[in-house]
């Protein structure tokens, strides 16, 4: 369902782009959209320790990603009904909960898209687009706590290395942290939708957009060999309980869906 609801929503935003250039045929403009994304159907996997043993392991989501996103286009209408643009995309604060693990993403882009207009000689011109781009991601980690692993107490964030042993300091003590973030990686993104274009006057138009896309696979714990969420410190090797040691978790079949707000200025 949500899968169905995350391509509904990048087809309507891609359909509003399209109509708020309509009006203007062959002409460029300058695009300016703010929304609410949601990205939905995710399911993390990767290989989970348990008494030195790894295993295979996968989990559904607590809270699909989401927050504010927003585009700044450069545009050019080739007829009265086509036309194109690329765009500058940003998500700065994409949270999202896995697990025993709150994820904050940066996200920051580009695409290119298409347009197509349905002109009808009327203020409010109906469109359909679709589109390719690539995607920058940083994801910070935190510890998460709900009810199905409250036993954790105060949850803090530890290093594993390959073998799932705890990264230590020179006393032994586990080396914590409130939080990790992750280098950037490049992901690829497409995209269709629908909107709306609404003319306030000769050279402004209000575009109301919805976009349902996705992009490719990408890892949230990507530049170490692992993480574990576990409880109050101090924390020592032995006897260590309420911890989960995570390796290489991905990200895969997420769909977006977004909701936009714009603002089209024609030259």
């Amino acid at each position: 369902m949500d899968k169905k609801l995350n391509l509904i929503v990048v087809a309507f935003s891609s359909l509003i782009a399209t109509a708020s250039f309509a009006a203007t045929p062959c002409k460029s403009y300058v695009r300016l959209d703010l929304g609410y994304g949601i990205s939905g159907g995710a399911t993390a996997y990767g290989n989970q320790i348990d008494n030195n043993s790894v295993r295979s392991t996968s989990f559904s989501p607590h809270m699909d990603e989401r927050g504010m996103i927003g585009d700044i286009a450069l545009g050019y209408g080739f007829s009265d009904t086509m036309r194109g643009e690329i765009s500058f995309d940003f998500k700065p604060k994409m949270k999202m909960k896995y697990h025993y693990f709150a994820v904050e993403n940066e996200e920051y882009g580009g695409s290119a898209k298409v347009f197509y207009d349905f002109n009808n000689n009327t203020s409010i011109t109906p469109f359909v687009f679709g589109g390719l781009g690539a995607l920058s991601i940083k994801p910070k980690i935190s510890p998460y706590i709900n009810l199905d692993n409250s036993y954790l107490g105060t949850a803090y964030l530890a290093q594993i290395n390959s073998s799932g042993e705890f990264i230590v300091d020179g006393n032994n003590n586990i080396i914590t942290y409130s939080s990790l973030t992750m280098p950037s990686q490049t992901v690829m993104t497409y995209q269709a939708g629908f909107g709306l274009a609404f003319k306030t006057t000769e050279d402004i138009s209000l575009d109301l957009t919805y976009g349902l896309g996705g992009k490719t696979n990408y890892k949230f714990l990507n530049n170490i060999a692992g993480i574990a969420a576990m409880g109050e410190p101090p924390l020592t090797e032995d006897g260590i309980e309420g911890s989960e040691k995570l390796l290489q978790m991905k990200l895969k079949n997420q769909l977006d869906q977004s909701f936009n707000l714009g603002v089209r200025f024609t030259m």
